[in-house]
């Protein structure tokens, strides 16, 4: 990765630490509570954005941008990527600016459906099944 794609990079986490902070609730931050940007300090350095409420970490978040569209096996690996680069967050997150591919896009919307679902996956159809497996 050039200078210019770092650049671009480091632009993309500044963006979504923004809309990170705009998301959170009116109490944040408070003097117990603070978002380290870009580059947190991580084992495997897989989180870019970190959220830390009274010492401890409750949000990890790892940014990916492209110009072409994330597949659906990248961002499972992205993903458990993320997970295994533990900070102690009670919840992690994948931050993607650009496009899904069409396998992206129906595991997505197999992740949705279960949610409704209250992760019941008896409750899913063939289709998103396939999807998710």
């Amino acid at each position: 990765m050039g200078g210019k794609d770092g650049s671009r990079g480091y632009l993309y986490q500044t963006f979504a630490s923004i809309f990170q902070a705009l998301c959170l609730d009116n109490s944040f931050p408070s003097s117990s509570e603070k978002m380290c940007l870009i580059a947190c300090n991580s084992e495997n350095d897989k989180v870019d954005i970190a959220l830390e409420r009274n010492g401890n970490a409750v949000k990890s978040i790892q940014v990916k941008s492209s110009v072409n569209s994330f597949d659906r096996s990248a961002i499972i690996e992205w993903t458990n990527d993320l997970i295994k680069d533990d900070i102690g967050a009670t919840e992690c997150e994948l931050f993607l600016i650009g496009q899904l591919a069409p396998s992206a896009i129906k595991f997505k919307n197999a992740i949705v459906v279960l949610q409704e679902n209250n992760n019941d996956k008896t409750k899913l159809g063939n289709e998103y099944l396939k999807a998710l497996s």
